[in-house]
């Protein structure tokens, strides 16, 4: 996992990932995270213009939102670059939230062209972007792209982090011969947004397809950093502190990436202690804060079983978690049979989770297969620029086609 983290020091030093996020621990401030949020919350690529503020620029260099885009997808490139033996022809996919047509359309255009200059500025910089550098070198290196660098950026592709996630899903996919096509719901947690669709699966003439199920398509705002947020909520409280101390306190917690360090030493001891305060992981996990992030995600989950056509249900609702919160110790609440009613209208749901390994690994004649392919693919995640296996696949998952009803159309149960 690479952080989208970026941190600029009072002397002009820019850092990118987690040396950005230890580089601010040391100096006692706050890293910027939000470069993903900046995108997400933008309504036209203009808002991309505004400066960070001081807090997070203390130079007095104009450095903007959409600066602070493009230079971590150059810390991002060179890292891809490592990754596949430096190769420059290297292809790449770009992973967003589910937006809607008319976002989707400028942030794909506006991400392509950062790309490009990303891909210049790491063929300049190289390894150089992993380490610290002057914001000066950075910013004089932000000039328009080559054609060797358009080249190799031209033909990105640009989806949802659920397609990205069911694309991923394929490797651990095992195809029956029944009719009525399979139906997976991708559910993609990453720091700034959950992100939902469901896709109905089969076989045809013995190639496996996918197709994107009409109406599916969610993007919440609860995800790592409402839970980062929700963390830190409890923990105040629980410190039985007022006012200033109160203050500082939360401050603290604050600075450990927004309370993300604190979430990942509880779920991985099953307690956690700050300044005198212990909180144990169950104790969390009911708590008042953890429960309004956890309630928005089944509402998101909920919103996607009414509107999808009852038709679907006529096979069982598979769900696939993935991005960086895929683990976390609650999801298993969101995978049950629902009665859902609105209305004179209602449908049983049947759900259950995903396989984690594919079913045919053990096979005897795909074995040898699979252990030759596990370790070909590299696969790397982060919440901004991430890439997915098969990208060039479109064509192939037949995403673009939407698949209304199964058989019959029934409408949806939400009236």
């Amino acid at each position: 996992m690479l952080p989208t983290a970026l941190y600029v020091s009072r002397s002009g030093t820019v850092w990118f990932g987690d040396a950005a996020i230890d580089a601010a621990q040391a100096d006692g401030r706050t890293h910027y995270d939000s470069i993903k949020d900046a995108l997400t919350h933008a309504e036209d690529e203009q808002e991309l213009d505004a400066s960070l503020t001081d807090e997070h620029n203390p130079t007095g260099t104009t450095f903007t939102k959409a600066h602070a885009l493009v230079l971590y997808l150059a810390f991002f490139t060179q890292a891809a670059l490592r990754a596949y033996g430096r190769n420059p022809q290297v292809t790449r996919s770009i992973a967003i939230p589910v937006f809607s047509d008319q976002k989707a359309s400028w942030v794909s255009g506006f991400l392509r062209d950062a790309l490009g200059q990303a891909h210049a500025l790491a063929r300049r910089l190289g390894d150089r972007l992993l380490r610290g550098v002057d914001i000066r070198t950075l910013m004089d290196g932000l000039r328009p792209p080559k054609p060797q660098d358009e080249a190799v950026v031209s033909d990105a592709v640009v989806v949802p982090e659920p397609v990205a996630a069911v694309a991923a899903h394929l490797l651990n996919f095992s195809p029956d011969d029944q009719g009525t096509p399979g139906l997976i719901m991708v559910v993609d947690i990453g720091a700034g947004t959950t992100d939902i669709a469901m896709f109905a699966s089969g076989v045809m003439n013995d190639i496996v397809t996918f197709r994107h199920v009409a109406r599916s398509k969610r993007s919440l705002a609860a995800a790592g950093k409402a839970m980062d947020g929700a963390v830190v909520s409890h923990f105040t409280a629980s410190s039985g502190t007022h006012d200033t101390a109160r203050t500082q306190f939360e401050a603290g917690l604050l600075r450990e990436r927004g309370g993300a360090a604190v979430k990942e030493e509880l779920f991985r001891n099953g307690w956690a202690d700050r300044m005198g305060t212990r909180v144990s992981e169950r104790a969390f996990l009911e708590s008042q804060s953890l429960m309004e992030v956890k309630g928005a995600m089944a509402d998101g989950i909920r919103g996607v079983l009414l509107d999808v056509d009852r038709s679907f249900f006529a096979r069982n609702v598979v769900v696939r978690f993935s991005g960086g919160g895929a683990s976390l110790p609650f999801l298993r609440e969101f995978v049950q049979d629902q009665a859902l009613h609105s209305g004179s209208r209602s449908a049983l749901v049947k759900m259950g989770r995903a396989a984690k390994e594919p079913l045919w690994r053990e096979s005897p004649r795909l074995r040898s297969l699979y252990q030759r392919l596990d370790g070909q693919f590299h696969r790397m995640a982060v919440s901004l620029g991430g890439a997915f296996i098969g990208a060039e696949a479109h064509e192939w998952l037949r995403l673009s086609d939407d698949i209304h009803w199964l058989g019959r159309k029934r409408g949806p149960i939400r009236l």
